[in-house]
């Protein structure tokens, strides 16, 4: 297997495709106050879209996933809790530390982890992702909101936190979804064919949306930060998942795809998040920038270290 070649097809479309949209910045396709319009298109209509039909898949939710699944829920509640604790003493600056909870949390494992396992395993066992995606991307929108709303600039109080959220539109969509599924709902073919003719060109737009808004002038704190979060979510955290694993019993298939999903760069979604809640979206922009330039060089070695190991 050529290991180099896996490594830039999950990840190159990314860069490619970011790359249009920071193109067409520099040559003025864009204005500021575009990009911004396009943003609430994608936070408010695209992305919720995409999440729904992400969730609404009731062939999914079967008992044999369930190891698998409560062990991905395990272990990002444990990185999220180690965040809340350990960002706000490395980060000085209260107003970024939101963000980088955030780029810590919010893996891109629709367009970057199912790439991998299919390339890795094959289309088989696509599946095996698809059920970890469901049961972390609602826990993905509700703890980044929180972790934005709590270190805002202004201080906010509990109960307009909780309407916040509960008014979320990436929640509601992943609420309704799931609620769907377990009311044993059956949505249309016609509307779900539909959605999902949305959801695909979804990551394309908001891709083309973060290249064009995305400053590649780092100042010298946010630099730091940004290496720092790519480091942790890249390395550090993907390498404790994996020793961790297969001590549990977890199968050479499911710790591939634990890989796939914790080796991830930061989703695209948190910089229309950021943006869109008043955070500091241009961190948030280059954290996404980095860890997706980044993975290139991680998913490599991650992918010899499974094969040194037996395990791929």
């Amino acid at each position: 297997m050529d290991i180099i070649y896996v490594a830039l097809k999950t990840t190159f479309p990314l860069l490619f495709i970011m790359s249009i949209g920071y193109i067409a910045k520099v040559l003025k396709v864009f204005k500021k106050q575009e990009v911004s319009s396009i943003n609430k298109l994608v936070y408010w209509v695209l992305l919720p879209i995409l999440l729904f039909c992400n969730v609404y898949q009731p062939e999914l939710y079967t008992l044999k996933n369930t190891r698998l699944l409560l062990f991905s829920i395990a272990a990002t509640t444990v990185v999220i809790i180690c965040a809340f604790i350990i960002v706000p003493f490395v980060i000085k600056d209260r107003s970024k530390v939101g963000v980088v909870i955030q780029g810590l949390l919010r893996g891109n494992i629709l367009y970057f982890g199912v790439p991998v396992i299919s390339s890795l395993l094959g289309e088989t066992y696509v599946g095996l992702i698809s059920i970890v995606i469901v049961g972390l991307v609602p826990i993905y929108n509700i703890v980044s909101v929180i972790a934005l709303e709590k270190y805002s600039s202004k201080k906010v109080k509990l109960k307009t936190t909780v309407i916040k959220i509960a008014k979320n539109p990436l929640i509601i969509s992943a609420v309704l979804g799931m609620s769907a599924v377990f009311l044993k709902i059956e949505m249309p073919i016609l509307i779900m064919d539909s959605l999902k003719t949305v959801a695909r060109a979804t990551t394309a737009i908001a891709l083309i949306l973060l290249g064009a808004a995305i400053e590649l002038s780092f100042t010298k704190e946010n630099l730091k930060i940004v290496v720092f979060t790519a480091f942790t979510k890249l390395v550090i955290i993907p390498i404790i998942v994996l020793i961790i694993a297969p001590l549990i019993g977890l199968t050479k298939f499911e710790i591939i795809t634990v890989f796939a999903v914790f080796a991830a760069p930061t989703a695209v979604a948190s910089y229309s998040l950021a943006r869109e809640m008043n955070a500091d979206y241009d961190l948030a922009g280059q954290i996404v920038f980095l860890s997706t330039i980044s993975s290139v060089i991680t998913i490599f070695f991650g992918t010899v270290l499974l094969q040194w190991f037996h395990i791929l």
